[in-house]
């Protein structure tokens, strides 16, 4: 089973005042997705760190300092978020 994450107490109250508040689910997901963005940029800062520990910056796959290295890589989702189907 996947894991999620569990979201903050901030978040939550937020999520039961708006529904107390008469607001619908369109609503609701709008106000979680700007919560979202303010997190991933913290999500992405740590990816970075991780990624990056122990890495020397000077150490080039090349003979000549000057040479040109080209990275490639790849992306993929590994878990979906929301699926809405229609019938």
């Amino acid at each position: 089973m996947a894991k999620t994450k569990e979201l903050s107490k901030d978040v939550r109250d937020k999520i039961v005042d708006l529904h107390k508040a008469g607001m619908g689910y369109k609503t609701i997901a709008k106000q979680l997705v700007c919560c979202h963005e303010k997190t991933h940029s913290h999500a992405e800062d740590e990816l970075f760190k991780k990624l990056f520990i122990g890495y020397n910056k000077w150490s080039r796959p090349v003979p000549n300092i000057s040479d040109v290295v080209i990275v490639k890589f790849g992306l993929s989702i590994a878990q979906l978020i929301d699926v809405v189907s229609s019938d």
